[in-house]
């Protein structure tokens, strides 16, 4: 529907300055109560890059890149609450909602935190809340460490017989 313009969120006070990737290598899934939430990838590029943990913003490629969430009420035609996931270098999240109600977020760890690679994050509130510090899962960590960059763009899928099966590059 392009009838009118998309209503995009401002981060920390100010508008959205990172226009080429709002919709771009991004990712929106729907949430139980029918909210939608997208994750959005924040290039250095914008002002919108340093994260507000007073840390020094990463001097380095597209590697150390980020990782924004917004959601919508109204099935996307305005977006607010634009903050912060995860940390630096944590891109491309997939999710799948498993059998006992947890939230599965697959994600690739380029750069800055080590072991780079697949890793994964569960939520017990349907995405509301993540725990970055305890809840990590790597799936994959065999890149050597001081590599810029690993495996990833993974996504899990939940077979059958219960197990859950995730592919990535």
């Amino acid at each position: 529907d392009h009838r009118e313009p998309v209503s995009v969120p401002e981060y920390r006070g100010q508008p959205h300055d990172d226009w080429d990737r709002i919709f771009a290598e991004d990712f929106t899934y729907q949430t139980k109560s029918g909210k939608l939430r997208h994750w959005v990838r924040c290039g250095q590029s914008s002002p919108m890059y340093p994260m507000n943990d007073g840390r020094k913003t990463p001097e380095m490629n597209d590697n150390g890149d980020r990782t924004l969430i917004c959601e919508s009420t109204d099935g996307g035609r305005t977006w607010q609450n634009l903050r912060d996931w995860g940390d630096y270098g944590m891109m491309y999240p997939r999710l799948l909602h498993l059998r006992d109600g947890r939230l599965l977020a697959t994600f690739t760890q380029r750069a800055i935190i080590y072991p780079i690679g697949l890793q994964a994050i569960l939520s017990e509130d349907d995405g509301d809340a993540w725990d970055f510090a305890s809840d990590r899962i790597i799936i994959e960590g065999k890149t050597p460490w001081r590599m810029k960059s690993g495996g990833g763009f993974g996504n899990t899928v939940h077979l059958g017989d219960g197990t859950l099966l995730s592919r990535y590059t």
